[in-house]
């Protein structure tokens, strides 16, 4: 979907070189150059702190030699080592996962999203393994979310 109010193109697909592919070919149609978008430390944590109801993962980068350092469990923004984390290595926030504060158009509200600030991706999952699909509806709100974040939507 390409959104004229955020200046985004949506492109929902499983393998990162479908997505190139498909990027490659609106390019060429349009004659216009995408670059994805990347979220810093500080938009991630804009994002979980304005618009979650829990904080389940996060993926820290270059943290005292270790290359990635994973942090999981319940309600993690009141987790002690959570925020020795934060206070220590702030910029180096780069995955979170969590339960978005939406409207949900099913009542569901099990499932978490989790976004990549390197590469700039959402992923959908949800606790028992079972997952169909989201309504388009659910997935706008979440790229609205992140536009408004990045400043896109004035």
């Amino acid at each position: 979907f390409i959104n004229i109010l955020t200046k985004t193109l949506e492109v929902y697909t499983g393998s990162d070189a479908k997505l190139e592919e498909i990027v490659a070919t609106i390019e060429t149609i349009l004659k216009t150059k995408f670059t994805r978008i990347m979220l810093t430390s500080t938009e991630l944590q804009s994002i979980y702190s304005q618009h979650s109801n829990e904080l389940k993962q996060v993926m820290f980068k270059n943290v005292e030699g270790l290359f990635y350092e994973i942090l999981r469990g319940k309600y993690l923004e009141n987790n002690e080592k959570f925020k020795q984390y934060m206070g220590k290595f702030p910029e180096c926030l780069r995955v979170i996962s969590f339960r978005p504060r939406i409207k949900f158009l099913n009542g569901n509200n099990k499932y978490q999203v989790t976004l990549n600030g390197d590469k700039g991706s959402m992923r959908f999952s949800s606790p028992n393994g079972e997952f169909d699909f989201r309504p388009r509806i659910e997935i706008r709100q979440l790229t609205f979310l992140i536009a408004a974040t990045l400043g896109f939507l004035g």
